[in-house]
């Protein structure tokens, strides 16, 4: 039960660009920006073709020569905070077991009435939620480089969940992501669709639910001749 963890990334740009392009298909739709005016929209211009990004150093990435990846969101994307507890607010234990439930609760902003107000500075007007939030929980085995996706048929409330461990792990996690969407005025009259974003992560072990104990072998016997206390032979 890890920690929402793919793997390690490497200092390289290689590896980086790879996990950008990642991030921009994991990404809710809509989540880059939507006007209520399709024909009016505008965004940043293209970086001209060919053109190397600021930062990239040719020399040790030569792969990266001609890419040019924007490094800030090119809209609003406020990021709430979020805490991982028990559904009574008392703290997770740093231990599970595996096949046991634990009912699990994530504090954030991102579930209260009202929206972000500003971004990095910016003052995000008439900001209002557009809908739910969606939330993803996981419970993921670092080990074994697996994440299992926790699921409940129960009505629960949105910010909780129930979280098995099906295997024991001696290091893993659970995370919890959550994505909300929003609007608000990006000019008198023009309203766009962004989405705040929220995520946690807690790092876990599970032990196993049955510890197999080493079982002991019975005493050998003496060509099968069984003493009493008394000394007779039976």
């Amino acid at each position: 039960m890890p920690l929402l963890v793919a793997g390690q990334i490497q200092d390289n740009g290689k590896y980086k660009l790879f996990l950008t392009f990642g991030l921009l298909v994991l990404l809710p739709a809509g989540s880059v920006g939507q006007t209520t005016d399709d024909d009016d929209d505008t965004s940043e211009a293209a970086a001209p073709a060919g053109e190397t990004g600021p930062g990239i150093d040719v020399e040790k990435t030569p792969w990266l020569k001609g890419v040019n990846i924007p490094t800030k969101p090119s809209f609003p994307a406020p990021v709430l905070p979020a805490e991982i507890t028990m559904a009574d607010g008392t703290p997770v234990p740093t231990t599970l077991t595996e096949d046991v439930t634990v009912l699990m609760a994530v504090d954030s902003e991102i579930f209260g009435e009202k929206a972000p107000q500003e971004w990095n500075g910016q003052t995000l007007a008439k900001a209002a939620w557009a809908g739910p939030a969606a939330v993803t929980w996981f419970f993921d085995d670092i080990g074994r480089n697996q994440s299992t996706l926790a699921s409940c048929s129960d009505p629960l409330p949105a910010n909780q969940m129930k979280v098995t461990p099906l295997n024991p792990a001696r290091l893993g996690g659970v995370t919890v992501s959550i994505a909300r969407p929003m609007t608000f005025e990006e000019t008198p009259g023009k309203t766009r669709k962004v989405f705040a974003n929220a995520s946690r992560g807690l790092n876990q072990t599970a032990r196993q639910a049955l510890p197999v104990h080493r079982r002991h072998r019975p005493k050998r016997q003496s060509a099968g001749v069984v003493r009493s206390r008394a000394g007779e032979v039976t």
